[in-house]
């Protein structure tokens, strides 16, 4: 488990402990990408959108079943569900596309399942699942 502030310097931290994490279950690396840049921009989005910038904790906790990793993201910031965000408009260039939004739709993207459920705090924990394709076991 790991447990930070809501300090967007410590995106690096996340992404590095989900990352070896990853790298040890075996996975490939394009599948290590997508769970790194989903658990990234989830932790983002809490950091900017979540706390608004303000102090606040971010725990994640990664681990495995027999095909999945999981990574569940926990935080203490309004109850906020990104699974009941529609997708965003991707017809127009991107000229003509607003800025952001992209976030949950890459989340979306780089994962096979994304759960989110309010803790007993009122929090936020958002379940992230990515199949393990050839892996092992740490």
């Amino acid at each position: 488990m790991l447990r930070v502030t809501s300090d967007l310097s410590n995106l690096n931290t996340i992404r590095d402990f989900v990352e070896s994490y990853a790298v040890a279950l075996g996975m490939i690396p394009a599948d290590v990408y997508g769970i790194v840049l989903a658990t990234d921009e989830a932790a983002t989005n809490i950091c900017v959108h979540g706390y608004k910038e303000q102090p606040g904790m971010i725990e994640v906790i990664v681990e495995h079943d027999d095909k999945n990793i999981i990574v569940r993201i926990r935080d203490e910031a309004p109850i906020f569900d990104p699974t009941t965000v529609p997708p965003p408009d991707l017809t127009g260039t991107l000229e003509e596309r607003p800025l952001g939004g992209m976030g949950i739709h890459f989340m979306r993207h780089y994962t096979d399942e994304m759960i989110h459920r309010v803790t007993s705090t009122q929090g936020n924990e958002l379940i992230l699942k990515k199949r393990i394709q050839g892996g092992k076991k740490p």
